[in-house]
Parts: structure tokens; sequence; C-alpha cells
């Protein structure tokens, strides 16, 4: 039997999750496919999610409303994960960018070219921590 609605203690409110959407795609580049795709998957996951929150206030049977549990549950955990992915991808874009910046750096002061991971040159992230 189960005994408060899962509704009102929702971590992720439709609005909560829609604003944050809303804020992580002003930041997000239009040729970041895989953090666009992940954004698509958090809107389709919260959608579902209110849309199960919305049948478990109003299912009378308790049988049903276990079974809505576990998907409010599991939409949850989607929620998170792709929120944890996100942010990842996010950080591994802006390392990226400081990367070629300071290439673009030495290229203009220096006139330097440096190519990683080539014979006798370690990968960039090794030779400079500090990204």
């Amino acid at each position: 039997m189960v005994s408060a609605p899962i509704a009102s203690k929702s971590a992720f409110s439709v609005t909560e999750t829609s604003s944050w959407i809303s804020n992580e795609t002003n930041i997000v580049a239009k040729n970041a496919i895989g953090q666009n795709n992940i954004i698509t998957k958090i809107k389709e996951a919260s959608q579902q999610l209110y849309e199960y929150e919305r049948s478990y206030i109003q299912m009378p049977d308790d049988d049903l409303r276990q079974v809505l549990t576990t998907k409010i549950e599991e939409k949850k955990k989607i929620i998170n994960e792709s929120k944890v992915k996100l942010e990842r991808l996010k950080r591994r874009a802006e390392a990226q960018a400081r990367l070629r910046a300071k290439k673009q750096k030495k290229l203009e002061e220096e006139s330097i070219v440096e190519q990683y991971d080539k014979p006798g040159r370690p990968p960039a992230a090794i030779s400079h921590p500090d990204l």
C-alpha cells in the first residue's frame, strides 16, 4: 500500500525541469549534437514524468499506483543521469575550447603550431594538466 502521493514529493516539478532546460539550452552550441540529444531526452522524460504523476494522483487502484511509482522513479533516474552526462559534456567542450584558444594564442604570438598525439609528443591533457 502506498502511503502518500508521489506528485507532491517529486524531486523535479515540470516547471523546475523546464526552466532548468531552458537555461541549459541557452548555453548549448548548435553543433553540439550530443548535448542537444541529451536535452531532448531530458525534455521527453520530464514530460512523461509529469504525465505519470498526474495519473498517480487520479489512480484509485493501489496496484496500478505501485506500477506508476516505479515508472516515476525510473524517469527521475533518467533525468538525473542525463543531467550528469550533460554537465560532463559541457566540461569537456569547455576544456577543448580553452585548448584551442591556447593553441591560437601560441600561433599568433610565437608562430608555433603544436601537434599532439604524434610520435614523440604526449597528449595535450598530459602536457597541460591545468586545462
